[in-house]
């Protein structure tokens, strides 16, 4: 009498896996894809903000502290938040401090975008920090702010 071991389950072919972890792999893909688009947005959002509120309200203190609080406390990646952050400083008159954290930038992101952000990009060009758009920014940083200094606008706001 020979003993028979049956099974209504049956165990999975190598091929099905296969598949299996395929399928697993994929969905921990999308998640981390997920995952990062969130975190990016995040970031994305809070340039947005701080870009605004510095349009509006210039380098105040509440842009300054906002700017300090997404760079150093939330480590916000996003490259303009640091040249907003910059801008504020070289409007306060902080020269020094403007600088060394031009240097942290151009360490971190070379010259991307500066030219965007006409203060920091007249600040780099002074500095022997330049390209071609750099250069660009720089003469037109340098002729607005002559006009400004000579009251060349002045025609525009009076009534």
């Amino acid at each position: 009498m020979g003993l028979k071991i049956s099974s209504s389950h049956k165990s999975p072919s190598y091929l099905e896996f296969k598949k299996d972890r395929k399928e697993l792999k994929d969905l921990k893909d999308e998640l981390r894809s997920l995952k990062q688009e969130i975190y990016d947005s995040s970031f994305e959002k809070e340039r947005i903000f701080l870009q605004s509120l510095w349009r509006y309200e210039g380098a105040s203190q509440r842009t300054v502290s906002i700017a300090q609080y997404l760079l150093f406390c939330r480590n916000n990646p996003i490259p303009e938040v640091q040249l907003t952050y910059i801008s504020c400083l070289l409007e306060n008159n902080e020269q020094e401090l403007a600088l060394v954290g031009l240097k942290d930038y151009i360490n971190k992101h070379g010259t991307y975008k500066i030219h965007d952000f006409l203060p920091v990009a007249h600040l780099a060009n002074n500095n022997g920090f330049s390209n071609e758009l750099i250069s660009q920014a720089h003469y037109l940083f340098d002729h607005l702010e002559n006009n400004r200094k000579n009251n060349k606008f002045d025609f525009f706001f009076k009534k």
